[in-house]
């Protein structure tokens, strides 16, 4: 999971191409593929600038990288390109036999922009691209997704899941004044059908889920949110300088057509942030959290550690702390998400940051750069499925 099975990173792409990332976005959202051994296709959103709002947020074009050689050379490209319509928000692999499918959050810039001229990537549609070449060429991939209009759109932010024969992809959307989460199923890869979405807990709203199959029982789901606590940004501010923050989790037991109510797990911090939630090859729970973060109004505290720890089963299918690594909170972390002493600083196991790229450059990965991913040379530090974590 991480040590001697993680190696240095490899550079996908060393931000020397025509195009670069905005300052304030940075390369976000990224995801990574492995279709075999040596094949590897990376993808992430490189953020545009808008010809109104100076600071735009959650919305660019989606480059990617492809390498034949395991990682030792990438080839970069444009996957999904910014218009003078559309943007997009997001970009999540499927890999389904020899097909890839680049699932995308497009954006219509005009539904976007508010009255001030503002925009922040939302309401999002799901569309999808296709590559039946490990990456070299893409075409549109038609999709039927029936979720009622809402202001957030479709979002996805975990990998998708086959489960008993149907395809399912979490999302969250806008619903009753607040965001909730649930999954698309299809048996088809075309036409998406949403199940039920999970209650909140109490005074919270849930974003970013993740869902993997539990741990003690093949036929029970385990979705894993991102929690966000309400108010003004000075409230957020408070809250998150002295509360500790956790994710939350639902289960399903039907293929994810109903959940039970969301509860927060105090053994997932989630410091305003997306959480990382997914199993590796020998089944054990991998998360991948940020010990504090937040809407700040104030001075900034110092800057946030990421950790990353696996975890056995416990019986009622919630995430039980086990081996964990990462290094002690940053000032104004809560104690509820204190590593053990004596553990030392994590290596993520999956695509770190990602930058923006030109189409056709050819970069070799050799020093640290805005785009990496951490390779591992030990099949149990792994994700299960083989379309990596």
């Amino acid at each position: 999971m991480v040590g001697a099975a993680v190696r240095d990173p490899v550079t996908v792409y060393g931000g020397t191409g025509s195009v670069r990332e905005l300052a304030h976005e940075g390369n976000r959202v990224p995801d990574v593929a492995a279709l075999d051994a040596r094949r590897l296709v990376v993808a992430w959103r490189a953020g545009a600038a808008d010809p109104v709002d100076p600071t735009p947020t959650d919305q660019g074009a989606i480059t990617y990288a492809r390498s034949g050689d395991g990682g030792r050379t990438w080839t970069t490209g444009t996957l999904a390109a910014d218009t003078s319509t559309h943007r997009y928000h997001y970009a999540v692999f499927l890999k389904d036999g020899d097909a890839l499918l680049a699932l995308l959050g497009r954006i219509t810039i005009a539904a976007d922009r508010d009255a001030a001229g503002n925009v922040d990537g939302f309401p999002v549609t799901m569309v999808a691209r296709r590559s039946t070449d490990g990456g070299r060429t893409w075409a549109d991939h038609p999709l039927s997704v029936a979720v009622p209009p809402n202001s957030r759109g479709v979002v996805v932010a975990g990998k998708p899941l086959r489960h008993e024969g149907v395809w399912l992809v979490p999302y969250w959307q806008a619903a009753g004044g607040t965001t909730r989460a649930g999954v698309l199923r299809s048996a088809d890869l075309v036409t998406w059908t949403p199940g039920a979405l999970a209650d909140n807990p109490p005074g919270l709203s849930v974003e970013e889920p993740q869902v993997v199959v539990a741990q003690d029982d093949p036929r029970t789901l385990l979705m894993i949110a991102r929690t966000l606590h309400g108010g003004t940004a000075a409230d957020k501010d408070a809250h998150y300088r002295t509360h500790a923050a956790y994710a939350a989790t639902a289960t399903s037991t039907d293929g994810g057509l109903t959940w039970s109510a969301f509860a927060v797990d105090p053994e997932l911090p989630n410091y305003y942030v997306k959480t990382f939630f997914a199993k590796d090859s020998l089944g054990r729970y991998l998360t991948v959290y940020n010990t504090l973060a937040g809407p700040f109004t104030g001075p900034r505290p110092r800057s946030p550690t990421s950790i990353a720890r696996s975890s056995t089963t416990r019986s009622d299918g919630r995430a039980h702390r086990g081996v964990r690594d990462g290094s002690s909170p940053t000032a104004g972390g809560s104690p509820g998400a204190r590593p053990a002493a004596g553990t030392s600083t994590p290596r993520p196991t999956s695509t770190s940051r990602a930058g923006s790229s030109s189409s056709g450059s050819t970069t070799r990965s050799r020093s640290s750069s805005p785009a990496s991913i951490w390779p591992t040379s030990s099949p149990g530090s792994l994700p299960a499925g083989a379309d990596g974590p």
